[in-house]
């Protein structure tokens, strides 16, 4: 992983998960599918969709859901650009540049909250994991995930990214142990409940597809926090 690898624009990531690749195709689908599903939005409920990129996953939830409303937030304005020219106007749907770190809403604002992909790449994940929280209803239910520190390749991607730590610039990228995450949502009381990944890291042959779906759908039941980017979430 380098930073040339990595250009954080719509554009980027919109060919990225474009490319006709079976591995990141599975794995993309694979965990969106699962969130979406554990986040289980209803009508007239407002949902927040923290780092929102260019509003794919909010186009899902207001695709699938009549009567839903979305907020979405991200930190690059050219992904709110994007977001905005791609879903305001079609659907109930805004659109608000900020930090996940420093949410500009009041407390108890929304029904639901999806943050995925986000937090293994924030600057300050307590905060943002405190800020996620505050502007979630108490009967409310929060949809997230991490890089886990237990998969099998991850020691090796964690030395990866410490010996390319210049290169990087400001891309972030951490991976934790599944306890770093719940101790913090778990404090305002909530259940918080771990969901599978993949054990696919989104590369490689594309051979190894079937592979992949078979350890997804055997043993990743049984040792979510094994898989590479588990689900967190809090009711």
């Amino acid at each position: 992983m380098t930073s040339r690898e990595f250009n954080w624009t719509p554009e980027f990531w919109e060919e990225w998960l474009a490319a006709p690749n079976p591995v990141r195709s599975y794995v993309v689908s694979r965990i969106t599918e699962a969130a979406l599903r554990s986040l289980n939005p209803q009508p007239g409920e407002l949902v927040l969709n923290a780092g929102c990129g260019f509003g794919r996953e909010a186009s899902l939830i207001l695709e699938s859901t009549e009567g839903v409303r979305v907020v979405g937030v991200d930190i690059s304005q050219e992904m709110t650009i994007a977001a905005r020219r791609k879903l305001e106007g079609r659907y109930p749907f805004s659109v608000v540049m900020s930090s996940v770190e420093c949410l500009p809403f009041p407390d108890n604002t929304f029904d639901r909250v999806l943050c995925l992909g986000v937090l293994m790449h924030v600057q300050d994940e307590p905060a943002a994991c405190q800020e996620l929280l505050r502007v979630l209803k108490p009967s409310g239910t929060l949809v997230t995930s991490f890089n886990s520190l237990l998969h099998p390749l991850s020691p090796l991607l964690w030395a990866r990214l410490r010996m390319k730590a210049r290169k990087l610039g400001s891309f972030k990228q951490s991976l934790r142990l599944p306890s770093y995450y719940t101790s913090k949502l778990a404090r305002t009381g909530k259940q918080v409940s771990l969901y599978p990944g993949s054990f696919s890291v989104g590369r490689g042959p594309r051979a190894l597809t079937p592979l992949w779906k078979l350890l997804d759908s055997s043993l990743a039941p049984a040792i979510p926090w094994a898989t590479f980017e588990p689900i967190l979430v809090c009711r």
